[in-house]
Parts: C-alpha cells; structure tokens; sequence
C-alpha cells in the first residue's frame, strides 16, 4: 500500500510538471503553441476596465496584461512570474490554471476586479499596488518556473537584472509602439500568433462586470476577450484535415467566408515546433488563389506528392490578406502511410490473375485478390483501378513495381482519390500488367 500511494503521487507530480506547457516563441515564422502575452494596455484612464465605477489618470488602476493559453493542454501557470521594469513582481498563486483557448487577465496597481467578469473561462486577478505600467519606456516579462521567460517592451524600457539574471530568453524581445492612447491597448492580430498592433476599435454596448452592463463608447481595448471576437478575420475556416491518399497527403479545408483574401500558403515540416518550408502559394498555384471577399463557402484541396511512406508531417496553412498579413492554421499531423496495405501470398502463381473480390457485395470495404507469375524473375508494374458504371475512373488503388512470383490482397475502402465515400452502386475493378487485362465487377451497398 505505501508504495503504491508513493506511485500514485509520483505520477501526479510527473503529471503536474508536464502541465506547465512551455512559452512561445515570439518569432511568428516559428511559432510554438503554449502560453504567450496577447494583449497589453499601459494607459486605461479613458475607460472603467475593470469595472469598478471609476477612473484615474494618476494612478491607473485601469491598466491590465491578458496572457493566454494557446495549447490543447490545461496549463498550470501557478508559482510563474509577472514582472514590470520595477521590482514589484506579481507570483501567480499555485495552482492557476488556464484551460486550452483561454486567458487570464491581471490588473494592475491593487485594482478592484471584484464585478469585473473575465468571460466564461477566463481568469482576472488583481497585482499588488506597486505594481503598474508607463506610458513610455517601460517592459513586461513572464516567467515560468523553469527560468524561462518572454518579454514586451516600449521606449527604452527594460526588465531588471533580478529578474533576468540565471534566466533564459524564449524567441526574441518584442518592441511595442510607445506611443500609448489614452484607453488604446497593443495586442496580437489575430490571437496567440499574430504580430502586435494597436488594438481595433469596439463598437456596442461590452459586458464587462457580472452584476450589470458597462456601456462604453468606443473603447480601444478588451480584457479577455479575443481580438477575433471585435473585429472580422480575414477569413472564417470551418475545417482543415489531412488524409492519405494513392501515395499523397491530401490536405482540405474550407471557408465559410473570406474578406480581403488573396489566398493561402501550405508550410510542411517534420517538427510541430519549427523548421516549416514553403510547399505551395497562390502567387504560383492557381488552386490556392482566394475569393478575396465573399460570403460563400468554398472547399480548396492541396496533394503533396513529395512525401515518404512511413514519415510523419506537419502542415500549416496560412491565409494571405490584402495587406500581406498571415494568419496561420494548424498545425495538422499525420503519418504518410499508403492507405492500401498489400499483403503477399505464400503460393507461386503461374499466371496473371484477378480473383473477385471478398465479400461482394460490400459496406464499407472490400478485399480484392490478384496473382503476379514469375517469368523472369524482376519486377513488373502492375496498376488496379476503380470505376464506375459509366466509365469513368474513381481511383487507382495501385500503380508500381511489384516482386514477381506472387499473390497480393489490397483492401478497398469504398472511397475515391479524394478520400469521398462513393455512392452505392455497380463498380469495376481493372487489372492492368503489361498486355494483360482484367476486370471484375463489386457491388457496393450503404
């Protein structure tokens, strides 16, 4: 019993420890998933922020940094260090978590968070008094309980040496625009990986205090709430998947809108973390090219052919507006395996042969059976096809040299080239190996 309990908490503290997640590079063309500073507002005076009935220009309580969890993990920032260019240093209390999407808002100089309401989520937490922002030259850095840190600065701001000392930058130093509106904060466009711009204006009535409605005119700035939600994206994306198909990648997504949408760009690489290429543009790929503005859906699909059996890839797709802004999507992984597995037999055909195929009819997948002879003891291409009743081709299910002297199985999954479930019906199987020809007939039901 003693060891188990010793195992069993063990295993908590090695689960908790992995929790922590890492931060984010803040060189965007590498960006990591994990927690990063997304949003920053070092002169709140012009509005009630935090939803405490007032505001003061003097000592603004007003002013708050909205850090974020961009990871499909839970992350525990709790013991983690908020610093400004003082040594009034704000410790997380432990445990803090942040779910996957979600931030946390602090405000600063002791501020009054008791009717602000962070949304559905979200966390607020208030720094001590001596906490606070200037408007210029001034720096704000986050550390986790590793000595790893990230940071943001405007003027001639800099962190202290306590607080950097033994420590180790993540990505690069960010230099925000100095020059702070009253009420405007600087955020990431769009969320956790964009690059940093003044903060868009919200129209409308804001919500921002749990027991009743905060009406704010056009206020330039958002605690936890995400960019995305105050101003339209580019474009809207419903889905983006990856399957294998005759030997590729096939990568498919769709858009339910676009605005000032040039196109997309595919990055592949064999890390989730770095190391991304260029695959394809729509400068040079006319399937990429966008709908620049439209309210109409639209599916695109991209095949890599580049790829190795057996290799596991990364992609990211990113979506180019007018101005040149990316926003990229993913990354999605998957593993490059030939979807049909052929299996060889143990006897030595001597002739070429396709069996029918196993059961027939069939819902959702079938198995079709061929004999290769030997003859003069190489290689020989053999290529199986599907179609249609009407006569056109579906897809190859195989296309390559094959060992000569004997029987192979391959499955079919009652899909085309595209990874589509085909509808029910009659269709063919051909065989074709040098001057032989076969075919046979499969019924597929749904």
């Amino acid at each position: 019993m003693r060891y188990f309990i010793l195992f069993v908490g063990l295993f908590f503290i090695l689960n908790r420890a992995n929790a922590q997640g890492y931060l984010r590079d803040d060189n965007i063309t590498t960006y990591t998933s994990g927690v990063t500073i997304n949003e920053v507002c070092a002169n709140g005076s012009a509005f009630d922020y935090n939803a405490d009935g007032s505001t003061s220009s003097s000592y603004d309580k007003d002013e708050f940094i909205e850090i974020v969890n961009n990871s499909d993990q839970t992350i525990d920032i709790g013991g983690w260090t908020l610093a400004d260019n003082s040594t009034a240093y704000f410790v997380f209390p432990d445990p803090t978590y942040i779910a996957p999407g979600k931030a946390v808002v602090v405000f600063t100089a002791g501020a009054d968070v008791t009717n602000f309401n962070p949304g559905a989520g979200n966390l607020v937490l208030s720094a001590p008094s001596g906490f606070r922002l200037s408007n210029s030259d001034d720096a704000v850095g986050l550390k986790n309980n590793d000595g790893l840190y990230i940071t943001v600065k405007w003027g001639n701001g800099t962190l202290t040496a306590d607080f950097t000392t033994g420590a180790t930058l993540v990505g690069s130093e960010v230099t925000l625009s100095d020059s702070w509106v009253a009420g405007q904060s600087q955020s990431r466009n769009p969320d956790y990986t964009g690059s940093w711009d003044f903060h868009p204006t919200i129209t409308g009535t804001v919500n921002w205090s749990v027991d009743h409605t905060v009406t704010l005119t056009d206020p330039q700035a958002s605690p936890g709430r995400k960019y995305g939600l105050d101003q339209s994206l580019p474009v809207t994306l419903s889905s983006f998947g990856a399957t294998v198909s005759n030997n590729a990648v096939l990568l498919q997504w769709r858009t339910e809108s676009e605005v000032d949408n040039l196109g997309f760009e595919i990055y592949r690489s064999l890390s989730e973390e770095e190391g991304y290429q260029l695959l394809s543009s729509y400068l040079t790929n006319p399937d990429l090219k966008g709908q620049l503005n439209s309210s109409v859906g639209k599916t695109y699909r991209y095949s890599d052919y580049t790829v190795q059996n057996g290799q596991t890839y990364y992609y990211k797709l990113a979506d180019v507006s007018l101005t040149g802004h990316r926003t990229f999507h993913g990354p999605i992984k998957i593993l490059a395996v030939n979807d049909q597995t052929i299996t060889g037999g143990t006897s030595v055909p001597q002739h070429f042969k396709l069996y029918p195929n196993v059961p027939n009819p069939f819902n959702p997948a079938t198995q079709i059976v061929f004999d290769v002879p030997k003859r003069t003891g190489e290689a020989v291409t053999v290529q199986l096809e599907i179609f249609d009743i009407r006569g056109q081709k579906i897809r190859t299910l195989l296309n390559r040299s094959l060992p000569e002297g004997k029987q192979y199985r391959l499955n079919w999954d009652g899909k085309d080239r595209l990874g589509n479930a085909v509808p029910a019906g009659i269709y063919f199987a051909v065989l074709n190996a040098g001057s032989f020809r076969q075919s046979i007939k499969m019924c597929l039901v749904r």
